[in-house]
């Protein structure tokens, strides 16, 4: 089905984040996994930039995304957030690894709507609010 559907964007990327690890897919390739350290954070976008890449959907439970959100916004990255409905496979043997590929695919079809994210300056703010409650 996705191979008669036009191509929008050949470097789409996804990132499945997971409190420990990112699985990333660009175009659907084979992921390449990386920490949830800052540093780690940083490979992930250094590798990103040099791949030419220009747009990042991404997909997480909690908080986990925040950090990475932060460092590609701030590298003039298009960013998304995604709604984990959006990317569903077919039922089955489900892992980190296919379904980071399975996104990529989506993204570089348009398939995939951005969800609601506030602006650094709010989250900010929001930051600032849970710290003091």
């Amino acid at each position: 089905m996705a191979s008669n559907l036009p191509v929008l964007d050949y470097k789409a990327t996804f990132v499945d984040v997971g409190s420990e690890r990112m699985h990333v897919s660009i175009a659907g390739a084979s992921p390449r996994v990386f920490g949830t350290v800052t540093s780690q954070l940083n490979i992930l976008r250094d590798w990103l930039l040099q791949e030419g890449v220009h747009s990042v959907a991404m997909e997480a439970t909690g908080v986990y995304w925040l950090p990475l959100y932060n460092i590609l916004e701030q590298s003039g990255l298009e960013v998304r957030m995604i709604n984990g409905r959006q990317t569903r496979n077919l039922p089955g043997r489900k892992t980190d690894m296919a379904d980071a590929q399975w996104g990529a695919t989506l993204h570089m079809h348009g398939l995939l709507r951005a969800g609601f994210v506030p602006d650094a300056d709010t989250r900010r703010i929001q930051d600032f609010l849970r710290l003091r409650s």
